[in-house]
């Protein structure tokens, strides 16, 4: 193999190594995107179902900070 086609695989190798860390870091951050959806849902029905089941009033501070917090999180 000459010096400029090992070069070229070397190279070629280093871009793929490249890309398949890149590929796992979206698949992470994917993932941890999920997580964060699927908690702000459960936050979701745990505070309307206070609400609505439990009657708890939606303008008593706690209440308040509850919904501040998953809007936080939607953000």
């Amino acid at each position: 193999m000459s010096d400029g086609n090992r070069i070229h695989s070397e190279i070629l190798t280093l871009t793929i190594m490249r890309i398949q860390y890149q590929i796992q870091l979206l698949n992470e951050l994917a993932e941890s995107l999920k997580r964060k959806q699927e908690n702000i849902t459960h936050l979701e029905w745990i505070y309307d179902r206070m609400k609505n089941v439990h009657n708890e009033n939606e303008n008593y501070d706690y209440m308040i900070k509850f919904r501040e917090i998953i809007d936080d999180l939607k953000n």
